[in-house]
């Protein structure tokens, strides 16, 4: 019998009661997340899809505030519809592993300072792609 079933069978159906029967029966968890909170980091509800232009308005505001210059500073080189080998719309930040299968989304390429940087996106995620040697999800 897994965590996963002890946890069921004392009638702990929520997705933090399973957690807390995995805690209780030696099971591990790196990060602790509450599934029954349906919220983002940012605050928004995690419902709410992300459009191709709030993908590249947060990707230029993300690159400007690394690089420390203005967001009319950022170019828009390209934005094209891709199909990405993962769910880490292959940018996995370190450690990272994902589900392995075909995801939809969008490649935006922005230049700054001479230098282009691609970001990854689709509607539930945005990610800076190969930034000075790593992935980074936004």
């Amino acid at each position: 019998m897994t965590c996963f079933d002890a946890a069921r069978l004392r009638g702990q159906n929520s997705p933090t009661s399973v957690l807390r029967g995995m805690n209780q029966c030696g099971g591990t968890i790196s990060k602790r997340v509450s599934l029954d909170d349906h919220r983002s980091e940012e605050g928004t509800p995690a419902d709410m899809a992300l459009s191709k232009e709030d993908a590249i308005q947060k990707a230029s505001q993300d690159l400007a505030r690394r690089l420390g210059v203005s967001e009319s500073d950022i170019e828009v080189c390209s934005v094209e519809t891709a199909e990405f080998p993962d769910m880490a719309l292959g940018a996995p930040v370190e450690d990272e592993m994902s589900g392995q299968m075909i995801t939809p989304g969008w490649c935006i390429r922005l230049q700054a300072n001479g230098q282009t940087f691609e970001y990854r996106a689709n509607e539930h995620q945005l990610r800076l792609h190969n930034y000075k040697g790593g992935n980074y999800r936004i």
